[in-house]
């Protein structure tokens, strides 16, 4: 009895209306927002390409002292865009510089900022559990105000496996349209970027799409409630709008707030402004050392060879008292910050879009952890290869020094640490399934077919 369920369900979904406009917006709104994204993957790549020449030839930098590194484009950045392309990509490495040398992220036009064309992730997590929730929302009161329902159940059929069928039969019918757009999807994808997947790639674009299939299969549960809970298909679909706007824009929205007032950080402007009284307050001092040197040389009457090496230990003890203060400032920035991004992905769990974005961005390496490792690697690469400052100017280092240095190489996190990164995320969203399971089994075998 079970397989009848899915089947009914399963054809009644592929007759409906709503299955056609499934199929027109996985058929046509993925593909076209794969394309357009996989235009400016393909631009950030030449980009990518045209950097690393130029660095190649010394067309860029403050040669020889000076080298800059670029972090490649993540492979699946056109299908789940995460954070990619508005965060640091490269830096400038050299003796002196610091840790704070880094270069912005790809540029694009204004106006393209403001209305960004949505990636997988987004169609998915908003447009496609919106239309879960409508081939859902009428799965039971919808059959119990056409009697068919009554039928049904006198038939000795189990009410779990009518609640378990209906789940089954009508995810069945919209995995359909879906698996279809995903594969016109990345024949138009792979046609645009031209990009190779390695097999970690494909790996971590198999365990998206399911991540998709279970947050899909999430709503139509979502729906069913709702539709043991109303009484009719119009109050029904009423909640359910209802519903999906909370789960997928007021919650998701509200949380980072909510983590920023818990865990304040400061913010990039703030940062910058420290920066600027330290390296001005530094400058003051060095400035009323050189002055009191200038009236010791005059007093003493000392000498050229006297008197240059006071100068430049002045300036030395100068560099590295400020050098030291920037330093503690950007480790107390990122280390608030780090936690603040920590505490915001912790809340973002317990909402079904925030844990599911979350996921997919971590398993694409397209989220904030990609971007921590990158900084991390260029500064353990600065320190190990460029440190700020030695201990007088005699052996300051030349050209010769710069090309010594190996050539840095950006290791991407390894996809078992992003799965178990994702791990929360992945695990909440199976919970929360489970937990619809068990309220929907209630709620069925309670309710009335009258």
């Amino acid at each position: 009895m079970f397989s009848f369920i899915v089947k009914k369900e399963l054809l009644v979904s592929i007759k409906s209306l709503r299955f056609v406009v499934a199929l027109l917006i996985c058929c046509l709104l993925i593909p076209l927002s794969v394309m357009i994204l996989g235009s400016d993957q393909r631009t950030d790549i030449e980009d990518y390409k045209f950097s690393l020449k130029q660095e190649e030839r010394g067309d860029i930098g403050m040669k020889p002292f000076e080298v800059n590194v670029y972090k490649p484009v993540p492979a699946l950045q056109s299908l789940f865009s995460g954070v990619s392309r508005e965060t640091i990509n490269a830096a400038g490495l050299g003796w002196g510089f610091g840790d704070d040398r880094f270069m912005e992220s790809h540029g694009s036009s204004p106006i393209l900022e403001l209305f960004p064309a949505p990636d997988i992730t987004f169609i998915v997590g908003t447009i496609l559990a919106l239309l879960a929730l409508m081939m859902a929302y009428d799965g039971f009161c919808g059959e119990k105000e056409n009697a068919t329902l009554r039928l049904i159940v006198s038939n000795s059929v189990a009410r779990s496996s009518l609640l378990l069928g209906k789940w089954v039969g009508i995810s069945l019918a919209l995995l359909i349209p879906f698996s279809l757009g995903i594969v016109i999807s990345l024949i138009v994808w792979l046609n645009v970027t031209g990009v190779s997947l390695g097999a970690s790639d494909w790996f971590a674009l198999a365990a998206n799409i399911f991540l998709s299939v279970i947050y899909l299969s999430l709503f139509i549960l979502i729906g069913l409630i709702i539709s043991l809970l109303t009484r009719s298909s119009l109050v029904s679909v009423i909640v359910s709008l209802g519903v999906w706007g909370l789960l997928t824009l007021v919650i998701p929205g509200c949380l980072p707030s909510l983590g920023s007032t818990l865990q304040p950080a400061p913010t990039p402007q703030e940062y910058q402004r420290q920066v600027r009284l330290i390296m001005n307050e530094e400058k003051e001092t060095e400035s009323r050392v050189h002055t009191e040197l200038a009236r010791k040389v005059r007093e003493e009457q000392l000498t050229y060879a006297q008197g240059n090496p006071l100068r430049l230990k002045a300036h030395f003890e100068a560099k590295v008292r400020m050098e030291s203060r920037l330093r503690d400032l950007i480790n107390d920035y990122r280390l608030k910050l780090g936690r603040q991004e920590e505490l915001v992905g912790f809340l973002e769990i317990f909402s079904p879009f925030g844990a599911f974005a979350q996921a997919t961005f971590i398993m694409a390496d397209t989220g904030p952890e990609s971007q921590r490792a990158f900084l991390q690697q260029v500064m353990d690469f600065q320190w190990r290869y460029f440190p700020p400052m030695y201990e007088d100017f005699s052996d300051y280092p030349g050209e010769e020094d710069v090309k010594a240095a190996p050539k840095f190489e950006y290791r991407p996190l390894p996809l078992e640490q992003r799965f178990l990164i994702a791990l929360p995320s992945i695990a909440a969203l199976v919970v929360e399934i489970l937990v619809l399971l068990i309220i929907g089994a209630i709620l069925v075998n309670r309710y009335d077919v009258r």
